[in-house]
């Protein structure tokens, strides 16, 4: 499916996601975008993959249009923002696989 599908509103998406896309890459100029259907909630999804550390500071770049669009003229649009391949990769892991430190302090004598 592409960006052209129309919404029930007969406004198209692909201006919508252009607008969030050229926000995104004004401040992250290397971030790659996938627009894909999802089905929770069912919609068109617009994910931007950047290598950076906290992606909450991409979200907080589009939030505020997209709750618009969402709210004012009920677009079925979503924003999710990936840590690349790359980034993830060099993340320590959490839980068991970081070994017995992870689990916590040592019981007392």
């Amino acid at each position: 499916m592409t960006a052209e599908r129309m919404t029930g509103g007969g406004l198209r998406l692909e201006p919508v996601i252009a607008e969030l896309q050229q926000k995104v890459t004004g401040r992250y100029p290397e971030a790659r975008f996938e627009v894909f259907e999802g089905e929770d909630p069912r919609g068109t999804y617009l994910r931007a993959i950047i290598d950076i550390e906290d992606t909450d500071e991409v979200v907080d770049l589009v939030v505020d249009p997209l709750l618009d669009l969402q709210v004012e003229q009920r677009l079925p649009l979503y924003f999710v923002a990936s840590r690349s391949p790359e980034r993830h990769q060099d993340q320590p892991r959490s839980g068991v696989e970081a070994g017995p430190a992870a689990a916590g302090p040592e019981p007392l004598p």
